[in-house]
């Protein structure tokens, strides 16, 4: 594992304010685990809104007692999933704005050189509204494996590209970490408070002039971004 001897560049690191949405409809008694999911953050710079869509179960006076630093705003009707987060979304003051309803689906072609994102509907297991989150075919570089962080950035390992790439949750490029070995392949957060970023990376189809130029190919990279990751669910089974 290597922890120094490479140029990491990285964007100044800044603490924008995160604007954290969270839509109910009938779903009071799950808050906890959302508010739990929320403290256990040590970002710091945060907003919390809940958006109720007309559900009338008394989120209003759960919200007073236990989470009374949030923003609620309650629907006249219920408008649905999207209508939900646009209400949330329109009122947050955050130059950030990431949902807890955990519906979003990421994945990586490294063939197409592109990452796409769609929207996971939980009760029938499936994806749908598949569309471009980012592109990385204009300098040959391929998405591959990658993680998310506490303020909902996307980090992605990119093959050839000698990089791993920070997107914000717009897909734009928030910043670069640059790597001494060519092809990187995944990258995931780890160590006691999630704060240190270690990356995998390949020695695949090199030649031995090129593995002489990048001696550490194939090694174990661990980089502390500044910011921190959050908790993988373990497989149950």
């Amino acid at each position: 594992m290597v922890r120094a001897g490479f140029r990491c560049e990285l964007t100044a690191m800044q603490s924008p304010l995160v604007s954290v949405v969270i839509l109910n409809y009938k779903r009071r008694e799950q808050f906890a685990r959302c508010l739990e999911s929320v403290r256990r953050q040590s970002y710091a710079n945060r907003e919390l809104i809940v958006v109720d869509n007309n559900s009338q179960d008394g989120i209003g006076a759960y919200l007073a007692e236990h989470a009374p630093e949030a923003r609620l705003i309650e629907l006249a009707e219920n408008g649905g999933a999207a209508a939900g987060r646009n209400a949330g979304i329109a009122a947050a003051r955050g130059e950030i704005v990431i949902t807890l309803d955990n519906d979003v689906f990421f994945f990586a072609d490294t063939l197409d050189k592109v990452i796409y994102k769609f929207d996971y509907d939980h009760a029938a297991g499936t994806v749908r509204n598949r569309r471009v989150f980012a592109d990385t075919s204009a300098d040959g570089a391929a998405p591959d494996g990658g993680t998310i962080d506490e303020a909902g950035g996307i980090w992605n390992a990119q093959w050839d590209g000698w990089r791993v790439v920070r997107y914000s949750p717009d897909g734009s490029v928030d910043r670069v970490v640059m790597l001494p070995v060519q092809k990187p392949t995944s990258c995931m957060f780890g160590g006691p408070d999630l704060r240190t970023l270690f990356i995998t990376s390949a020695i695949w189809d090199l030649t031995p002039d090129k593995l002489a130029d990048q001696p550490q190919a194939g090694g174990l990279f661990a980089v502390d971004v500044g910011v921190r990751g959050v908790p993988e669910p373990r497989f149950a089974g």
